[in-house]
């Protein structure tokens, strides 16, 4: 093969590359748009990191030094990513905001208030008036009130949606009181006396 048709080859080998990477009107191809996001799984995902960030951090603090969390609020943060990986399960089933999910939330909370009252009372037990007794009955009526509103809940199971969705709706009013009520009663992150509240996680 002579130079000039070498010359020739390799001009036509760079116009069949140029020919293959572009469309017919001589625009290079676009990219293909990547899949939507899933919004509602990434929410669940996170929320369930967040649930195991929380529970890592409070074995690390017993681990350094321990019952600096409390068995009771350990047990809430465990209930937490179980709750966490029910609702991501749900989510990337379609199944958004599932009635299932918020009768395991309330399951947890019924479970939790059960386990700070009867630790009040152990306490009590163990040393008279660790716990006064005013909050011991607030317990009781707060273990009390989320066992039946879990009860209500499971009544609801073969029922029409709107009722279920009125569930979930003052469930989610009760939990949003007894957060703020938690947050006004916790401690300083600073540091300072830890209240009773914080210690038997009175909600």
């Amino acid at each position: 093969m002579d130079r000039s048709s070498g010359h020739v080859s390799l001009l036509l080998a760079a116009c069949l590359a140029l020919f293959v990477g572009t469309e017919p009107d001589g625009k290079a191809p676009e990219e293909l748009p990547s899949p939507p996001v899933n919004l509602d799984v990434e929410y669940a995902r996170v929320k369930l990191e967040l649930a195991q960030a929380n529970l890592n951090r409070a074995e690390s603090r017993n681990k350094k030094v321990a019952n600096t969390v409390t068995p009771n609020v350990l047990a809430q943060y465990y209930r937490d990513v179980d709750v966490a990986k029910l609702a991501l399960e749900n989510a990337r089933q379609g199944k958004i905001n599932s009635f299932d999910v918020w009768l395991e939330e309330v399951a947890a909370q019924s479970k939790s208030a059960e386990a700070s009252w009867q630790s009040a009372i152990a306490a009590n037990k163990r040393m008279k008036e660790t716990v006064n007794s005013l909050d011991v009955e607030r317990l009781r009526l707060r273990a009390e009130l989320l066992r039946l509103n879990l009860e209500r809940g499971r009544a609801l199971i073969d029922q029409p949606r709107e009722k279920q969705l009125e569930w979930q709706l003052s469930a989610m009013n009760e939990q949003i009181a007894r957060l703020s009520e938690t947050v006004l009663r916790s401690p300083p992150a600073g540091g300072g006396s830890r209240s009773i509240w914080y210690i038997y996680d009175v909600w």
